[in-house]
């Protein structure tokens, strides 16, 4: 099979900040782990800016700085590319149509919605946000990603996800993390709140290499009680947040990245694009948002960190409003948005997205169906309210990955992925009675593979559901013991998740 091809046209500085090249690489990996041949097109100073990118696997080409809105990739293309990825404000339709005569395909990520675009895919991963935002913005053919169900975060983070366990009613360690560049000088100001703070904790202090100030950041540090630590360029950041009882930092990606670990979080914005964002974690109970750095004291920044710090029943539900939404697995839904859907026998399309409270009802519609329980661990429908208790927990367990299968877009059946202590997850898979027959729950074993290519999945079967082991004997699961197993799969292809 030919090698499908990404190209990548974005860029990090000082100024413009590290946040567009991080999510793409996010993006980047996800496609490399599908096979795909993957090339970064960037000004100069990028990879200076994301020490990462430098040492990523990923190819590399400079991009001429000659041009006030964006400089053609024609020159750097030897042949037609199946996918040119778009991560850049400066940029718009003038710039993708220009490039249509070599990409088969133009993905834009956008978070601003502020003008047109020439693409097929856009995906804005801003919590709240809403197809009908782009809807007069894109082509009609255009599919829409939006909200942070497609949030792009290193593969790291839905691994340490997996691994989280309860938070402490003690802020014992606190990240302080303003991205790569921090061009505000936030980082600076919060440690001199925490010097007024005064809350006893450890601090870790991260930063990019592209900032400026890092003599006066280590200063700073060194006359807290006790001194912080700063860490410059940290690969794993996943490991470095998950180990925090709170934090301070910037929107954009680094929001959403304490949102995937459940972390309690005090925003400052240090951008106007991040602002949204910012509003909207507030607005759902993830975070406390005290807005642009411009307008901060250290004194407000003290007050509000004391605060939270003190108000353990505060973090714990920031925590739940926090792994609702990102899940750490948005990489992945956009990699198959940029192949072709999986359909059933009857060639409408199979489909997943996250289940929600909305949906219990009619679950437990399904679960109370006759027979529809024959083979299941208890045969015995639940009662409405033990039901709707344990929608509750599943959806706030962040080892739980919960789905509604959709066929030609309409709701058929529910897949969920149980986090198991020794490294698997255990899928369970239930497809309403009218609805069988059509292949819909083979369809819906794919697109769990394609979501979790490099996990092992175990599935628990009754031995005498025929149907069943023939269904995930096709899916490529093999029996070990009283178990069906799916070991990880070597690079394959995509299908649609939404």
């Amino acid at each position: 099979m030919t090698t499908r091809t990404a190209i990548f046209r974005a860029d990090a500085s000082s100024r413009v900040g590290s946040g567009h090249v991080r999510r793409c690489l996010a993006l980047a990996e996800a496609l490399a782990a599908d096979g795909w041949s993957v090339t970064f097109a960037c000004r100069a100073g990028t990879k200076e800016a994301v020490p990462s990118l430098a040492r990523s696997r990923f190819a590399y080409r400079l991009m001429p700085g000659d041009s006030n809105w964006g400089a053609s990739l024609d020159s750097l293309v030897a042949d037609e590319c199946d996918l040119l990825v778009v991560d850049h404000y400066g940029l718009d339709a003038r710039f993708e149509r220009a490039c249509r005569s070599w990409a088969k395909t133009i993905l834009v990520i956008d978070d601003l919605a502020d003008r047109p675009h020439d693409c097929d895919i856009l995906l804005d991963q801003t919590p709240g946000r809403q197809a009908s935002d782009y809807a007069s913005l894109v082509p009609g053919h255009c599919t829409i990603l939006a909200g942070s169900t497609f949030a792009l975060l290193d593969p790291r983070f839905r691994r340490a996800r997996e691994r989280l366990g309860s938070r402490s009613d003690q802020v014992r360690r606190v990240l302080v993390g303003f991205g790569g560049t921090d061009p505000a000088g936030a980082t600076a100001r919060v440690l001199e709140a925490l010097a007024v703070a005064k809350l006893g904790a450890a601090v870790d202090v991260v930063l990019g290499t592209a900032n400026d100030d890092l003599g006066q950041i280590q200063q700073l540090a060194a006359q807290l009680d006790p001194p912080a630590v700063v860490h410059v360029s940290v690969d794993d950041m996943a490991s470095m947040i998950a180990q925090a009882d709170m934090a301070v930092g910037a929107g954009g990606v680094n929001a959403l990245e304490r949102c995937c670990l459940g972390v309690p979080s005090i925003t400052i914005t240090i951008a106007d694009n991040q602002r949204k964002l910012a509003d909207e974690l507030a607005r759902s109970g993830a975070t406390e948002n005290l807005g642009p750095v411009t307008g901060l004291s250290v004194g407000d920044v003290a007050d509000a960190v004391v605060c939270l710090a003190s108000d353990p029943a505060r973090r714990l539900a920031m925590r739940a409003a926090a792994l609702a939404i990102v899940d750490g697995l948005g990489a992945a839904r956009v990699r198959a948005a940029c192949s072709p859907a999986l359909s059933a026998k009857d060639g409408r399309p199979v489909q997943l997205r996250l289940a929600t409270m909305a949906d219990a009802e009619l679950m437990f519609e399904w679960q109370s169906t006759p027979g529809i329980r024959a083979y299941s661990r208890n045969p015995d429908a639940p009662e409405p309210a033990e039901h709707t208790r344990w929608m509750q927990n599943k959806l706030a367990d962040p080892g739980c990955i919960f789905h509604v299968i959709l066929h030609g877009g309409r709701p058929v059946g529910v897949l969920r992925l149980d986090w198991q202590n020794d490294g698997a997850y255990e899928i369970s898979i239930l497809v309403a009675a009218a609805a069988h027959g059509k292949n819909i729950g083979g369809a819906a074993l794919e697109l769990a593979k394609r979501l979790l290519p490099d996990a092992m999945i175990r599935a628990v079967i009754h031995a005498d559901n025929v149907a069943s082991i023939r269904m995930f004997e096709r899916a490529g699961y093999r029996r070990t013991g009283e178990d069906w197993i799916l070991a990880p799969l070597a690079p394959a292809r995509s299908f649609a998740l939404l």
